[in-house]
């Protein structure tokens, strides 16, 4: 629709100032990547439901390209912040019904680590999204 359309453009260039200054200094800056997340979660779910997750999203939001550019390589990376990363298996876990086939099923090779770290959180995010991405089919 023409409001979704005017609304993620209103966002995308501070979506884009969040990213980049996470990138300068992810140690510390670690909240803007959270949040640039979080913006792209709310912005792009339409409708959802608790057994799918997202079932119908933002038309002008690339869910794929923010997947492969933002939310994967936070989960392989084993230096990112625990909250980036659970926000990021939230990401994954709320999209699974929207995005890709290629990427969901490629998100349990990038979750499948993640049951065993160290952080109860992460662990129990990761086992819960594989479990939401295999009860889809």
């Amino acid at each position: 629709s023409c409001q979704d359309s005017a609304i993620t453009n209103i966002f995308s260039s501070y979506l884009t100032h969040l990213i980049t200054g996470y990138q300068s200094d992810p140690s510390n800056k670690w909240k803007d990547k959270e949040a640039a997340i979080y913006i792209v979660i709310s912005l792009a779910v339409k409708t959802k439901t608790e057994r799918h997750g997202a079932t119908t999203s933002n038309e002008f939001m690339n869910l794929n390209d923010f997947y492969m550019n933002q939310i994967k390589p936070e989960l392989e990376n084993a230096n990112s912040h625990l909250i980036v990363k659970s926000a990021c298996i939230k990401y994954i876990t709320t999209f699974r019904s929207t995005m890709s086939r290629e990427a969901v099923v490629g998100s349990i090779a990038t979750l499948t680590p993640l049951v065993a770290s160290n952080s109860i959180v992460i662990h129990s995010y990761a086992s819960t999204a594989i479990e939401k991405i295999l009860i889809i089919k």
